[in-house]
């Protein structure tokens, strides 16, 4: 009984030499001292004897003024503990004492063999624009633990825990944002060692396109005339025709009616940046501009027969999908 209370008094003593604080000239925070005495008289009396490692293996040995001289390798509870009482006597330095009781609790109920989970959303008062982000969090969060984190990344498993408690204490507070943005950062810095890097795109290659047809071999005279083809180009996400296209367009009106071909096949197309069913409808809106501007001027129905769009389908540059492309936002017309 006496070593432990000698080694309590140590503990004391070194507490108050590593905030740098002195007895007789600063005020040591209550709450931390209070916290420190009661925790230590309860293991000085055998009443905080720790049970089972619930995330290790066997029996966790305790070590005199732990928080400060434990090894490594201790394992998940040491280090939730450990990270739980740094983060309580962070607050009690904010004078922050509610929350700070809150998380010596936490560091304690640990001590204790408990499982301590993360907090769970219902226990703050958050404002509605953190939910979501929040709650996916914490989903990110209990999926690595639920999967053996605790025992695989002790470390890291517990740092997400900590700083995901400190997200939501400073989320519901919401006046510092400054100290948001630490817990949450210090929360993904911990995930990203746990999870795996996302996979990288699947790249689709566009099918070639088929071979040119051989051409024919007739007299000058009786051979059909050179196939012509234009291109109407588009603005980003816009179907409506920009000065430049209004001049192609009547460049396909005055060869309609110079060549007189027996068809005009026209498609439309988009990037593929935005999503397939958004493409599809947008080269549709594209393809029915064209054909309006040629009836304008006097083309008749007869001659478009083939009026048709692929929305991304058919890139005239291939391209990652969602990349943004200008060859490829555009309405091809051409003479048959």
């Amino acid at each position: 009984m006496v070593s432990k209370i000698s080694v309590l008094l140590i503990a004391i003593l070194r507490s108050i030499d590593v905030e740098g604080k002195i007895v007789n000239g600063n005020k040591i925070s209550l709450l931390w001292l209070m916290a420190l005495v009661l925790s230590g008289l309860a293991w000085a009396d055998g009443e905080m004897t720790p049970g089972p490692d619930r995330y290790g293996k066997g029996e966790a040995p305790r070590y005199p003024d732990w928080r400060f001289d434990g090894p490594d390798g201790r394992g998940f509870a040491y280090y939730l503990a450990h990270n739980y009482w740094r983060y309580a006597k962070h607050e009690d330095n904010e004078q922050d004492f509610i929350n700070s009781a809150k998380f010596f609790e936490r560091a304690a109920a640990t001590e204790r063999g408990e499982r301590v989970d993360p907090e769970a959303l219902s226990q703050r008062t958050l404002p509605i624009y953190a939910v979501k982000d929040l709650t996916q969090a914490r989903q990110r969060l209990m999926a690595v633990l639920n999967k053996g984190a605790r025992g695989t990344y002790p470390k890291p498993a517990a740092q997400a825990q900590v700083m995901f408690d400190c997200w939501m204490e400073q989320q519901e507070e919401n006046i510092q944002p400054h100290d948001v943005h630490a817990c949450r950062q210090g929360f993904e810095d911990a995930m990203a060692r746990m999870e795996p890097p996302p996979m990288p795109p699947l790249m689709v290659q566009p099918a070639p396109p088929p071979p040119p047809a051989p051409p024919a071999i007739c007299p000058e005279v009786t051979c059909p005339k050179t196939p012509v083809s234009f291109i109407v180009y588009f603005d980003f996400d816009r179907y409506n025709l920009t000065a430049k296209a209004q001049e192609t367009v009547e460049q396909v009106v005055a060869a309609v009616r110079e060549r007189n071909p027996t068809r005009v096949v026209i498609t439309g197309h988009t990037d593929r940046a935005g999503k397939d069913a958004y493409n599809e409808r947008l080269s549709r809106r594209r393809l029915d501009t064209v054909i309006a501007a040629l009836r304008q001027a006097g083309i008749t129905e007869a001659q478009l027969i083939d009026g048709s769009y692929y929305g991304e389908r058919r890139p005239r540059v291939p391209t990652p999908d969602g990349e943004r492309n200008a060859e490829n936002r555009r309405v091809e017309i051409n003479f048959q």
